[in-house]
């Protein structure tokens, strides 16, 4: 699979529909030496996917980046800037999820998590948005800090609109 990702970056867009994956780990492109830089400028699109572990380390992720109706058991994003915005849409997460530290969006694209259901706790710890963020109609069983990252002046430029509605679960906890 890791040597399938690494052809990823060869493509302006992919779409994945009924598949599984193991492993989609974007962090390589940050550890390899041969690349100019870390960013990753393909739109990935997974519909109807059974995802294990999706992980973004330390990059720029210049293209929308979107998961719809999937079931994904844990998501690691760290220090990563989704700058072409992100999307999940009805989708299950059974484990981990984190999307700790930097930026999330800039200002024309989305950063949208709608009717999704997390099991675990959500971390946004140290996250800033640029763009329109939407977080509604979720199910954060272990709760979620993203209605702290949400106040201004922390987590969201004084001109970005912003929807935080309609979910279920404490989305002002602090990890424990």
């Amino acid at each position: 699979m890791r040597q399938e990702i690494h052809q990823w970056k060869n493509f302006e867009k992919l779409e994945f529909n009924n598949q599984v994956f193991d492993d989609i780990d974007l962090s390589i492109f940050a550890n390899n030496c041969t690349n100019d830089s870390n960013d990753f400028n393909t739109k990935l699109t997974f519909e109807n996917c059974h995802i294990k572990r999706f992980c973004t380390m330390i990059q720029l992720l210049t293209k929308n980046i979107v998961f719809k109706n999937c079931k994904i058991e844990s998501i690691y994003s760290i220090g990563t800037q989704f700058i072409g915005g992100l999307e999940m849409i009805n989708c299950v997460i059974e484990k981990n999820a984190s999307f700790d530290s930097i930026g999330h969006n800039l200002k024309s694209n989305n950063f949208i998590i709608d009717k999704c259901i997390f099991n675990e706790y959500v971390d946004f710890f140290d996250c800033y948005f640029e763009g329109f963020v939407k977080i509604t109609n979720n199910e954060f069983k272990q709760g979620t800090n993203i209605g702290i990252y949400l106040q201004r002046p922390f987590g969201i430029k004084d001109d970005i609109d912003f929807k935080l509605e309609n979910n279920i679960g404490n989305i002002f906890k602090y990890a424990d």
